[in-house]
């Protein structure tokens, strides 16, 4: 690895990484990045578990965007 960046978000740093840069994702995306982002596979997240992630199932505009949300 000779990407200083992809070390870190790799090695569980990516949180950090975006918070320093002022990214402006919720805690709930950046620890969704950072479960898809493990160096090691067997750490991933599963994409069961990246479609349960509460970022997913939670998440006010998600919601709307499948119709799961009520606007009567």
């Amino acid at each position: 690895m000779s990407d200083e960046n992809f070390k870190l978000m790799s090695t569980g740093h990516l949180v950090q990484i975006l918070t320093d840069r002022r990214v402006g994702l919720s805690i709930d995306a950046m620890d969704l990045l950072q479960r898809m982002f493990w160096l090691n596979p067997a750490d991933r997240l599963s994409l069961e578990q990246v479609c349960e992630h509460p970022w997913l199932t939670h998440n006010e505009y998600n919601m709307e965007s499948r119709g799961d949300a009520s606007n009567d």
